[in-house]
């Protein structure tokens, strides 16, 4: 949270920032109250690092409302790139993908 003040702090002094974008986490809406998550969700972290993320994400909100800091904050599911870690699902199937040239899908009641 001291890193996610000073920025917005700064941005707030610059004046010249065209934009704030703050990069969250899915991980600040918790477990889905309905099939589909979106902006409306309620934020129910359940770890001290989403719970950290809300913090921030509701100060950069509350910097924007005060200040007029145009700011936006995202809060992506699901990404992929190179150097994920491999306990996070796609990479993971990706993986043993690649070294047995097949996955077995199976389907249940």
């Amino acid at each position: 949270m001291l890193g996610t003040h000073s920025i917005a702090n700064a941005v707030l002094k610059s004046g010249s920032v065209e934009r704030l974008i703050h990069i969250s986490t899915s991980e600040v809406y918790g477990t889905a109250t309905k099939d589909v998550m979106d902006e409306e969700h309620p934020l129910m972290p359940m770890s001290p690092y989403a719970s950290a993320k809300v913090g921030a994400d509701r100060l950069i909100y509350s910097y924007g409302i005060t200040y007029d800091i145009p700011a936006v904050i995202t809060c992506p599911f699901n990404n992929y790139g190179p150097r994920q870690h491999l306990e996070k699902v796609v990479p993971r199937f990706y993986f043993l993908s690649s070294r047995w040239n097949h996955l077995l899908f199976m389907e249940t009641d």
